[in-house]
């Protein structure tokens, strides 16, 4: 958990040969499932929170990878629904957090790096 690229915010790849950034760009994972809950529910929903202010006090984008198979909280992902659902419920309750797909954020990386201001 945390920004293994070093930034919170979606970036554009660079090519380091042709010496010019690619048309390709990369909105980097900060939360997955199984890596956070290896340290179980309480502690998962604290640091996913944690890490989410972070976020959002630098203004970037939080990405939450949440393995579908992991929604039917049983077996070996007992607690992984239950600790989304917190995550959620408390982002969702926050107006200022904007919920979108990764389609939507690139549309709208996009067109704010057009922006000329």
């Amino acid at each position: 958990m945390g920004f293994r690229a070093g930034t919170a915010l979606p970036f554009f790849q660079y090519d380091a040969e042709a010496g010019r950034a690619l048309d390709l760009l990369e909105i980097p994972l900060v939360v997955m499932d199984g890596h956070v809950m290896a340290k179980g529910q309480e502690d998962a929903v604290r640091e996913v929170l944690d890490v989410a202010a972070v976020v959002k006090e630098v203004g970037g984008v939080l990405v939450l990878d949440w393995h579908t198979e992991s929604y039917c909280n049983q077996w070996r992902f007992e607690g992984y629904r239950d600790t989304l659902e917190k995550v959620l419920k408390r982002l969702l309750g926050d107006d200022s957090v904007w919920v979108a797909t990764p389609t939507e954020v690139q549309s709208w990386w996009r067109a704010r790096s057009q922006y000329q201001g």
